[in-house]
């Protein structure tokens, strides 16, 4: 069964309700209309604190990619030497494997020449 909510009926209540309502706003409100408006000091000093900690952070993303950027430059030269040792290797291994065939065809007409006598 669904409870009705709590609407007063009644001058009283209704005044209640009033009173609970202002409460709660000036409770809320208050604290604000005391501390009245800062001093121009204190909104120039409050500035100031922010545009430093907006170049700091500023200052700090830009070291941020300062690294990176030594990074990658790191990177790509170590990534071009493997390259360049790995074309090396490769045509070394082709080299080889051409030796290899000239070896073995000189080896098959010596062993073909010394059936032969």
């Amino acid at each position: 069964m669904q409870e009705t909510p709590p609407i007063p009926h009644t001058w009283q209540g209704w005044a209640q309700m009033v009173v609970a309502a202002l409460l709660g706003y000036g409770a809320t409100y208050l604290p604000s209309l005391i501390r009245k408006k800062q001093s121009d000091a204190e909104t120039e000093k409050t500035k100031a604190e922010t545009r430093q900690i907006d170049l700091n952070t500023t200052i700090h993303a830009g070291d941020v990619m300062l690294g990176l950027i030594k990074e990658i430059a790191t990177s790509t030269g170590t990534i071009e030497t493997l390259r360049k040792e790995r074309d090396f290797q490769f045509e070394r291994a082709e080299a080889l494997k051409v030796e290899k065939e000239l070896l073995e065809k000189q080896l098959d007409e010596v062993i073909r020449i010394g059936k032969n006598k």
